[in-house]
């Protein structure tokens, strides 16, 4: 069952979408005799572009009754074969149909003659082979040049046909329902932070650190001692000695006692784990932060 927000959603979206362009190629053109009975996905142009009035190019006068009228509608429907309508002209209803051109002979609601002193033809190519298409068709009453952005195919009974033409690519996909986001887009906080900045994060040895190797024995001097353990592997054995003309009665060395400084001196050393980390030339058996 669709939720009343994702309805809300998708009813938003065609609203917006309604008051856009719609640039899409034309792909077939027709003619009614009732623009009421336009064919499903056929627009009819019954209207005129300039003033509003009626755009029937049959313009026939009838003392009884409705006079028949001659309404073309178009589609832009994808078709199986992938085809559009690349461009459109008016010609003379006894003049031969151009190469390559369609004609449209009778009315598509009752099968009627569709025009009697002037008919339109157009062009139907492959959209792969087409640089072009008719994106837009307009008829104007009054105006006998095409307004701007349009070309004028031709007059029919006082009414000027006019057409747009456009790119013939295959426009952009519809948006996806609402209610199928989740699966084409993942929850972020399914995402492992690990995952991100796995060239960046830390990683642990696969096998234990070797041992340091052993050094001198330190004198039992408590002004002596060694520097090496787990701080820096490349100076193991080194003796740490007091400057000799520092080592005189009248100056007070005190003793050195950890745990007086333990409390004001905690460093983990995490921005050097980094460095080491992401340092290629450092190997892990070497790095002594993995001892």
């Amino acid at each position: 069952m669709i939720s009343p927000n994702s309805v809300k959603n998708k009813n938003v979206i065609n609203t917006v979408l309604n008051f856009l362009p719609d640039n899409r190629p034309i792909t077939n053109l027709i003619i009614v005799e009732n623009c009421e009975k336009c064919p499903k996905n056929f627009t009819p142009i019954h209207l005129t572009y300039d003033q509003d009035s009626d755009a029937d190019l049959w313009r026939e006068t009838s003392l009884f009754g409705k006079h028949p009228g001659r309404y073309l509608c178009m589609s832009k429907q994808d078709t199986s074969t992938d085809t559009v309508v690349e461009t459109i002209s008016v010609i003379g209803a006894n003049e031969r149909t151009p190469e390559g051109f369609t004609n449209i002979k009778q009315t598509t609601d009752n099968v009627q003659k569709a025009w009697r002193k002037r008919q339109l033809v157009f062009k139907v190519v492959e959209r792969k082979n087409a640089c072009k298409a008719v994106t837009d068709i307009i008829i104007c009453s009054k105006s006998k040049k095409a307004p701007s952005g349009f070309l004028i195919a031709g007059e029919i009974n006082g009414l000027s046909v006019c057409y747009k033409v456009g790119p013939a690519s295959r426009p952009l996909p519809q948006l996806p329902p609402m209610e199928n986001k989740e699966k084409l887009l993942p929850p972020m906080e399914n995402l492992s932070i690990s995952h991100i900045y796995e060239n960046t994060s830390p990683q642990l040895p696969s096998r234990p650190a070797p041992k340091p190797p052993t050094t001198p024995q330190s004198p039992t001097n408590s002004l002596y001692g060694t520097l090496g353990g787990a701080t820096y592997a490349e100076i193991e054995g080194v003796p740490f000695v007091m400057n000799p003309n520092l080592n005189q009665n009248e100056i007070h060395v005190p003793a050195f006692k950890p745990a007086n400084i333990s409390s004001t001196i905690e460093y983990d050393f995490t921005l050097e784990r980094q460095i080491l980390c992401t340092t290629k030339a450092i190997s892990l058996t070497n790095n002594p932060f993995f001892h």
